[in-house]
């Protein structure tokens, strides 16, 4: 199944929060116990250089094991120090397994818009 394309808005100096549920065809949640998940940003799809990386990992992103929840949270610090102004960058947002390099799954993709503080 391909990712779903969603846009998101990040906003300069404030707490960002992303909480979604993969589930099926049916509804039913997918279980992710034991896989990581990160959101990678690059300037243009086909970079070579990634701006900014949020991972399960580090702490940024919970995985909520069978209840197929993933929530990103990236602090107002974070946002703050983004140089996103002149541009929007594009994102994903992949779960994997971190034993398995082969076990990758893209969720969500899109573009980022990032808003200025006044």
């Amino acid at each position: 199944m391909p990712a779903a394309k969603y846009d998101l808005i990040i906003e300069e100096g404030a707490k960002f929060e992303l909480d979604i549920t993969w589930t099926d065809n049916s509804g039913t949640a997918i279980d992710l116990t034991g896989l990581s998940a990160r959101l990678r940003v690059k300037r243009n799809k086909t970079d070579a250089t990634t701006l900014a990386e949020w991972t399960s990992d580090a702490g940024d992103i919970t995985i909520g094991g069978s209840a197929g929840t993933i929530a990103v949270s990236i602090g107002a610090d974070i946002t703050a120090g983004l140089d996103w102004y002149d541009f929007k960058p594009y994102y994903n947002l992949e779960v994997y397994d971190a034993l398995d390099s082969s076990n990758v799954t893209r969720l969500l993709e899109g573009r980022i818009k990032y808003s200025r503080d006044i």
